[in-house]
């Protein structure tokens, strides 16, 4: 990876690009990734190293380096029996926020999942998430009652035990210090996934 990392940085300096305008040119909010990428403390897709190359003027074999080697799929990395799961953001366990998807990296994993979330909070806590822990969603719209599910309530994210009954949804804490969120038919609720797996530092 440190190849590909400097090879990035190099082409970027030399068309006299700062990390902000290839990230803008990329699609990005801001220059996070970009420094993530040229430091070497993410993976990339073929496909976004391809997208790199493309505003660098060059190719991805270019940016690979000789001894460098290019992934086989452009959505996962498949290193022997494990996936790298994209990890797109955070997700509060507590009072539900807005939290802008974006992308953090990669994680490897053989849990079956979508994506994955930083956790925050500790409304789950009796449910063994813990803040700072990594959650690993399976992308799906429905799920069932009493499945931990990550939810947007209005746009406001957050990630509880889900109730679906005939007038209302109900997401319940892991917490005792945390009160349940009620929401009627006036709120706009989204499902985004269940949680199937977490994976926590060690500290």
């Amino acid at each position: 990876m440190s190849i590909l990392a400097d090879n990035i940085k190099k082409r970027r300096r030399e068309l006299k690009l700062t990390q902000e305008e290839l990230a803008t040119a990329l699609g990005y909010t801001n220059r996070t990734t970009i420094s993530k990428i040229e430091s070497g403390k993410i993976d990339i897709t073929l496909q976004k190293l391809r997208d790199i190359a493309r505003v660098l003027g060059v190719t991805a074999g270019e940016l690979a380096g000789p001894e460098g080697t290019l992934p086989d799929t452009d959505d996962l990395i498949l290193i022997d029996n494990e996936q790298k799961i994209p990890i797109i953001g955070n997700v509060v366990c507590g009072e539900p926020v807005y939290e802008e998807e974006y992308f953090e990296g990669y994680v490897s994993t053989d849990i079956n999942a979508d994506f994955a979330l930083i956790a925050h909070g500790d409304s789950m806590i009796n449910a063994d998430i813990k803040d700072g822990d990594i959650v690993f969603i399976k992308r799906q719209p429905i799920v069932d009652n009493g499945q931990i599910a990550v939810v947007a309530i209005d746009n406001e994210i957050t990630m509880k035990r889900f109730y679906r009954y005939e007038k209302q949804i109900v997401l319940r804490p892991e917490n005792p210090n945390y009160s349940e969120i009620v929401c009627t038919p006036h709120n706009e609720v989204y499902v985004y996934g269940k949680v199937v797996g977490i994976q926590r530092k060690v500290r």
